[in-house]
């Protein structure tokens, strides 16, 4: 994705790098008006995103309760 000087200098307020690239491996590819590429998310590719989000937020929380365990633990 080519990044333009506008995207760059409100990026604070707009769409997140991580979350673009994985709209842009979830998304369907189409060609639109002006040589301009679109990228379409269907209800299934969103409903992917989300699993697989619930699902790394979910192993990261579990890691991060074992490394406090860790901490605490007395020996």
């Amino acid at each position: 994705m080519n990044e333009t000087k506008h995207l760059i200098k409100k990026q604070q307020r707009g769409i997140p790098n991580y979350l673009l690239k994985v709209i842009e491996e979830n998304g369907e590819y189409l060609n639109a008006p002006g040589g301009a590429i679109k990228i379409h998310l269907g209800n299934r590719e969103y409903q992917n995103i989300v699993h697989e989000t619930k699902h790394f937020y979910r192993c990261w929380i579990r890691q991060k309760m074992e490394l406090l365990s860790l901490r605490f633990r007395t020996f």
